[in-house]
């Protein structure tokens, strides 16, 4: 047997109290153990989107890229009243197309992923602003809120955006929020 596994064998062989293949092998295969499982949610997932759901993701995938664009040139401030002055006219209750069907907590799960698909971890406020858009279309009231961790918790500054309706958390966790103190609220 040629390869990595066998020359780290013959180093170790004797200085661990199990065989050294044995530990390896059963270091790789957790790991792909939990790779398998990861892809296998992954793939579950997938399946259980609607088509009507990937027409939702679709669009709100080209609007995250949107919001990415418009954010390099105004400010935030100025974008959100821009959305809201959208979603109040006649043609912009329409967008996103398929949209009606959907519940809140679905609708903001589709959000979240198509924000995820663009930013990664770090997309909270293009997620708040996917979800302001997508919940003012609908006539509910939703702010954007902003909020930082006060400099006494740690040394770097961290910032979160998310979402209120008459002042409950939408899509995110009352516990992980309560650790931001709000900086700005934008209506």
């Amino acid at each position: 047997m040629r390869g990595g596994t066998f020359a780290y064998s013959r180093r170790l062989k004797g200085k661990v109290g199990l065989k050294p293949n044995l530990v390896i092998a059963s270091a790789v295969n957790q790991s792909a153990r939990r790779s398998f499982r990861r892809y296998r949610h992954y793939a579950r997932t997938l399946k259980s989107i609607s088509p009507r759901e990937w027409l939702v993701i679709t669009q709100l995938s080209i609007a995250a890229i949107v919001f990415e664009i418009l954010l390099r040139f105004q400010q935030l401030p100025a974008l959100t009243k821009q959305v809201k002055q959208f979603t109040g006219q006649r043609w912009g209750t329409v967008a996103p197309l398929g949209t009606a069907p959907l519940d809140q907590a679905r609708l903001v799960q589709l959000a979240r992923w198509s924000a995820r698909v663009w930013r990664g971890q770090d997309s909270c406020l293009i997620f708040a602003l996917l979800a302001y858009w997508l919940l003012g279309t609908r006539g509910e009231s939703v702010e954007i809120v902003i909020g930082v961790i006060p400099p006494s918790r740690q040394d770097a500054f961290q910032a979160h955006a998310w979402i209120e309706s008459d002042q409950d958390i939408i899509g995110d966790s009352p516990t992980h929020i309560s650790t931001y103190q709000e900086l700005i609220r934008y209506p």
